[in-house]
């Protein structure tokens, strides 16, 4: 028996996360609306960034993606933004571990199915760089 592991790090995905697409996930598939809804929108409506070292400032930058990273709520909206991630892998018949944003696939095999399994974890894997969130 083999095992083949996949570490995926997923830690820039949190800095392109589309915000349009993430309220569209938390409407259609956790099933979040009203008011809650709305608290997701403003939550990420209107977040802006800029840099400052000593006396030297950058331009303001409107953001219309991304995640706060030193926030309690980023590591799960990006766990449910990402989630489809799942249900991807395990359409390939690959165990799936995932944490925020470092992910594990493994699929264990006999020895004489590796080339099968190395085909599965490839294809895998193009599918899950073909999410939306990165294209970004």
């Amino acid at each position: 028996m083999v095992t083949l592991v996949v570490l995926l790090d997923l830690s820039a995905a949190f800095d392109t996360t589309e915000h349009t697409t993430l309220l569209d996930i938390f409407q259609t598939k956790v099933g979040i609306i009203g008011t809650a809804l709305n608290w997701h929108k403003t939550y990420l409506s209107e977040r802006s960034y800029r840099v400052v070292t000593g006396e030297a400032e950058s331009n303001v930058m409107n953001l219309d993606c991304g995640l706060p990273q030193g926030s309690s709520l980023g590591h799960l909206k990006f766990i449910i933004y990402a989630a489809e991630m799942q249900e991807v892998v395990n359409r390939h018949g690959i165990s799936f571990h995932g944490f925020a944003d470092d992910s594990q696939l493994n699929k264990h095999m006999q020895v004489s199915e590796i080339h099968v399994g190395k085909c599965a974890m490839v294809d895998c894997i193009v599918d899950i760089v073909s999410f939306p969130w990165t294209e970004a």
